[in-house]
C-alpha cells in the first residue's frame, strides 16, 4: 500500500496565484431538463436542505439532506423518479450505536466506496452503508463536522473538516480507520469537500470564503502535500468564483465540478451553479442551475449516472434536485470562442424610476448615447414615462427630457401615450433615428424637435447607418426588404431583398462601407444572417452565424438586436423573452466578425422578473456601455475593466523593499496616481475595492521588473466615496485606501 502512517505537513507560507493561466472555456455541454425530485403526492419531502447526492451503481439517486424535514432519513430513487424499495433508509445500526436519520439527516456530503457502497458524512460521523441492503456497515467518528469525503483509486478515503480543513484522515477501507493525517498549509478556514486525483497526488480543497479561492496541493510522495496552484484569477485577471466553492465532485470526463454559490447571501445570487475545472488543461466553464422562484438556490453537489450521460444537483437552499442531460452538439461551424473580447463589468442600475415615481423605462426597446454623452432611452410601452427620457452622465434629467410628442409638418405622434418603439441609432450629424411602429423619425439631438418621418410597410426594426449617413431600415415580419434611406431626402433611395430573410428580427446592422448587412433572427439560438455585396445591389448570404467550430450554439436564445461597439464587435442583444421562465444567461452575444470569433457577456437577473435586453450603448469615450431592457424597465451600466490606467515607471534602481505609497492627490477627482516598488520582479496585481471589499477595476494583472512605478489611475464613472486599492505581488500584499469626491 501507497499510504503509511505518518503526519505529512506543507512548508508554504505564501499563498501562490494560480499565475493568471486560466482560460474560459465554452461548455460544458450540459442542458437542463427539470426538477427531478422534490416532494411526493402525499406532501412527503424528499429533499431538506440537499448536502450530498450520489449515484450509485444500479442508477439510483441517493440524497442527502442537511435538515431532516419529514425526509423519514435517507431517500433513494430509481432513475424514473420513482422511490426505491429500500428507501427511506431511517437510521443507521451499529454495533455499539443507532444514528437516527429521521429525526436529523445531518448530512455533510456523500461518496461511493471502491465496492460501490455509499459514504456518508453525517456531522462529524463518517457512515458506510450497504449499497444494496441501506444498513450500516461501518463508522468513523473525526474531530469536527466533516467535509464531503473523498476516493482515490486504491480506495483510501479522504475527509477533512468544515472549520478548518486541515489536517485531512486517510481511511483504510479494509479496516475504516485512520492510516495517515495530511496537514495543510496553508488551509482554507472553512470548507465543506475535498477531492482528491484517482492517484492520490492531487488533493484540492474547497473555501467558504466568497471567491475562493480553491487550493490544489500535489505530492510525489504521498506524505507531504504541498501547494501547487491556487484557482482564483483567470488570465484577464477576473476572480473564477463569484461566491463560496461549496463542494466538489468529478465528473465522467475528469473534471473537477465545484458547487458554487453563495446561499447565506443577503439575496438570491443569479449565477448560483457549478463551475467546471479542467485542472490539465487549466480550463474552466460554468452551469448555471436554476433559480426557483425568489429563493436561493445553492447548489451542494453533482452526481452522474453510470453512462455519464446525467447528471442530478442537488439544492441546499431549494431544497430540490434538478436533472441535467448531456446536450448534442451541432455540426461544427466557422467562429472560435474567445473570452477576450466581453471586457466590461456591470457597475450599477443607472436608470430606474425618479423619486416621485415616474418610470423612466417601459419595456426598453432602444437606447443611444449621442454626442454630449447623454442616454436616450426608448420604450415599447407608455407606463407612465411621459415620453422618450435623456439622461445626462450623472444620471440627472437632460433639460429637453422628457420628448412628449414629434410634431410634424402634417401630423403629430404623442410619445407620452404610446412610446412605440421599435429600436434606436444616430444619424451621421449625431441626431436620433427613432423607430416608432413603422414610422422612422428623425429628432434633433439639440433640441429634441422632430425633424423628418418615413413610414414602412409594417413595424420596423432598429434602424442602421453607414459612414456615408444612409439608414437602412427592415420589418420585423419578415426583414426583407430593407429600405435604405436617403439622410438628406429622408426618402427611399433603393430597397435591398434578403434571401433567404430571418421571418422575425427585431434590429439590422451595416457595415461602415455598406457592403456587410446583417439580420438579427427572432427563432431561438438563431441563425444571425451575414449579407455582403461588392455593387451595393445585390446583397448575398455569405454567412449565417449559428454554431461554433466546437458545435456549440453561439445562441441560446433569441437573437434580437445589434449594434456596434466602440471596437468594431458586433453587439447582439440575446434573449427570450417570451419563455416560460426568465433566462440565466441573458444577455449579450459579441461578434468579431473579422476574425470569426465571440464572447458572452451576461447582464443582471431582476428578482425573479426576466431580463431580456432590447440593445446597448456606449459613451463617445467607449468606457461606459448602458444596456436598456425590455422585461425588467431598466437600463444598467457597465464600465470597461482595462481603462482608466497608465503605468509609467519612474524609476530602475532597485528598492530595498516592497511598498506600496499613498495615492496622491487624495482626496481625488477624478484622476489620482498610485506609487509603488518592487524590489523583485514578479507577477504584479493592483486592484481597487469599494468600501463593501467588491472589486471595482483591476488596475495591473501582468509580469514587471523590479523597480518604482506609478500608475495613473480615472476613477470617471465611479461614485463618490471610500475605495481601497490593493497591491500584491507573488502572494504578497497590502492595501490603503483612497477618497473620491466629485
Amino acid at each position: 500500500m501507497k499510504k503509511v502512517i505518518l503526519f505529512a505537513m506543507a512548508l508554504l507560507v505564501a499563498l501562490p496565484v494560480s499565475g493568471f493561466t486560466w482560460e474560459k472555456e465554452r461548455g460544458p455541454n450540459w442542458s437542463y431538463v427539470g426538477v427531478f425530485a422534490d416532494t411526493l403526492e402525499d406532501g412527503t419531502t424528499l429533499v431538506s436542505g440537499g448536502h450530498g447526492i450520489v449515484v450509485d451503481k444500479y442508477d439510483r439517486v441517493w440524497m442527502g439532506s442537511y435538515y431532516a424535514g419529514n425526509t423519514g432519513g435517507i431517500r433513494v430513487l430509481n432513475p424514473d423518479g420513482t422511490e426505491a424499495s429500500i428507501s427511506p433508509i431511517t437510521s443507521a445500526v451499529l454495533t455499539d450505536t443507532t444514528i437516527d436519520l429521521a429525526v436529523s439527516n445531518g448530512c455533510r456530503g456523500m461518496n461511493i466506496d471502491k465496492d460501490g457502497n455509499i459514504l456518508y458524512a453525517h456531522g462529524k460521523v463518517l457512515i458506510r452503508i450497504n449499497v444494496d441492503t441501506g444498513e450500516a456497515m461501518n463508522y468513523w467518528i473525526g474531530a469536527g463536522s466533516l467535509t464531503k469525503p473523498a476516493v482515490d483509486s486504491e480506495g483510501f478515503i479522504y475527509v477533512g473538516t468544515v472549520v478548518g480543513v486541515s489536517p485531512v484522515s486517510v481511511i483504510d477501507p479494509a479496516t475504516f480507520e485512520v492510516t495517515q493525517q495530511i496537514t495543510l498549509n496553508p488551509a482554507a478556514g472553512y470548507a465543506r469537500g475535498i477531492e482528491i486525483s484517482p492517484d492520490g497526488k492531487t488533493l484540492i480543497s474547497g473555501n467558504l470564503s466568497s471567491g475562493g479561492p480553491v487550493y490544489v496541493y500535489t505530492t510525489e510522495d504521498y506524505a507531504t502535500y504541498t501547494l501547487s496552484d491556487s484557482v482564483y484569477l483567470d488570465k484577464l485577471g477576473n476572480n473564477i468564483f463569484k461566491f463560496q466553492c461549496v463542494t466538489m465532485d468529478w465528473g465522467p470526463d475528469g473534471k473537477l465540478w465545484i458547487s458554487h454559490d453563495d446561499s447565506y447571501a443577503p439575496g438570491g445570487q443569479n449565477e448560483n451553479g457549478f463551475a467546471v475545472l479542467d485542472l490539465e488543461n487549466k480550463k474552466f466553464s460554468y452551469l448555471f442551475v436554476p433559480k426557483d422562484s425568489s429563493e436561493y438556490n445553492g447548489p451542494r453537489g453533482i452526481a452522474f449516472n453510470t453512462t455519464g450521460d446525467t447528471a442530478f444537483a442537488i439544492s441546499f437552499t431549494a431544497s430540490k434536485v434538478w436533472k441535467f442531460a448531456v446536450a448534442e452538439l451541432l455540426p461544427a461551424g466557422t467562429y472560435t470562442f474567445d473570452d477576450g473580447l466581453s471586457n466590461f463589468k456591470f457597475q450599477e442600475i443607472f436608470a430606474d424610476t425618479l423619486e416621485d415615481g415616474t418610470t423612466l423605462v417601459s419595456g426598453g426597446h432602444g437606447i443611444v448615447v449621442d454626442k454630449y454623452d447623454r442616454v436616450w432611452m426608448g420604450s415599447y410601452y407608455a407606463g407612465n414615462t411621459g415620453g422618450i427620457r435623456v439622461l445626462n452622465p450623472d444620471g440627472t434629467e437632460a433639460s429637453i427630457s422628457p420628448i412628449t410628442s414629434a410634431v410634424l409638418t402634417d401630423t403629430t405622434i404623442d410619445l407620452a401615450v404610446s412610446n412605440g418603439c421599435r429600436g434606436m441609432n444616430i444619424d451621421k450629424d449625431g441626431n436620433i433615428l427613432y423607430a416608432h411602429g413603422k414610422v422612422l423619425i428623425r429628432i434633433n439631438v439639440d433640441t429634441g424637435e422632430a425633424m423628418n418621418y418615413w413610414i414602412g410597410a409594417g413595424s420596423l426594426t432598429k434602424p442602421a447607418v453607414d459612414s456615408e449617413g444612409f439608414i437602412y431600415v427592415g420589418t420585423v415580419v419578415g426583414v426583407s426588404p430593407v429600405s435604405v434611406i436617403d439622410p438628406a431626402t429622408f426618402e427611399v433611395t433603393q430597397q435591398i431583398t434578403l434571401n433567404p430573410a430571418a421571418g422575425y428580427a427585431r434590429g439590422i446592422e451595416i457595415s461602415p462601407d455598406g457592403k456587410t448587412l446583417i439580420s438579427g433572427n427572432l427563432s431561438s439560438g438563431g441563425p444571425v444572417y451575414v449579407y455582403t455585396t461588392e455593387d451595393y445591389a445585390t446583397y448575398t448570404l455569405s454567412d449565417s452565424l449559428f454554431s461554433d467550430v466546437d458545435g456549440f450554439p453561439m445562441f441560446l436564445y433569441q437573437c434580437v438586436t445589434m449594434d456596434w461597439g466602440p471596437d468594431g464587435k458586433l453587439w447582439i442583444s440575446h434573449d427570450d423573452s417570451y419563455a416560460p421562465s426568465g433566462r440565466l444567461e441573458n444577455g449579450f452575444v459579441i461578434v468579431d466578425l473579422e476574425n470569426k470569433k465571440y464572447d458572452f457577456l451576461t447582464i443582471p437577473m431582476d428578482s425573479t422578473e426576466y431580463n431580456g435586453p432590447r440593445g446597448v450603448a456606449f459613451d463617445n469615450a467607449g468606457e461606459t456601455m448602458y444596456c436598456t431592457s425590455f422585461n425588467t424597465g431598466k437600463v444598467w451600466k457597465f464600465s470597461r475593466s482595462d481603462v482608466g490606467i497608465k503605468i509609467t515607471p519612474i524609476s530602475a534602481v532597485v528598492p530595498k523593499e516592497f511598498s506600496l505609497g499613498q495615492n496622491y492627490p487624495n482626496p481625488f477627482n477624478p484622476t489620482t496616481i498610485i506609487p509603488f516598488s518592487l524590489k523583485k520582479s514578479g507577477h504584479v496585481e493592483l486592484k481597487v475595492y469599494d468600501i463593501l471589499g467588491r472589486e471595482v477595476k483591476t488596475l495591473i494583472s501582468e509580469r514587471m521588473m523590479s523597480g518604482s512605478y506609478q500608475a495613473h489611475f480615472d476613477g470617471s464613472g465611479m461614485a463618490s466615496g471610500v475605495y481601497h486599492y490593493r497591491l500584491r505581488v507573488d502572494g504578497v500584499s497590502m492595501t490603503k485606501r483612497m477618497l473620491l469626491v466629485k
